[in-house]
């Protein structure tokens, strides 16, 4: 059954120096890999397998490295500085083509 996705990317200021350094370096510390091994963690001591992170990555690095991919490479999820992203992340640039979604 054909589905609808909308993504957004919202674009904040950081006005407190102290807090933009505390959100790099939470997003700098932990990998998509190592949130997924806590949340197994949480699960298995009874929670609802939860964790929570910041995730702040260059949006043109990862542009450009979606856009130096071959248009049917972008389906799968790819790597990007030890953070696994999903095949739904380039549908959110404007400029980038992904065969699988079509924008409306």
């Amino acid at each position: 059954m054909p589905t609808v996705r909308v993504y957004r990317i919202f674009e904040a200021t950081i006005s407190d120096s102290s807090l933009a350094r505390t959100m790099i370096t939470n997003s700098e510390s932990l990998s998509h890999q190592e949130l997924c091994a806590l949340a197994l963690e949480d699960a298995r001591n009874g929670g609802k397998g939860r964790a929570n992170a910041i995730l702040a990555l260059p949006l043109k690095r990862i542009s450009d490295v979606y856009l130096a991919m071959p248009p049917k490479e972008r389906n799968a999820p790819i790597l990007f500085e030890k953070n696994r992203l999903d095949e739904t992340i380039p549908a959110i640039f404007e400029r980038i083509t992904v065969p699988k979604y079509q924008r409306l």
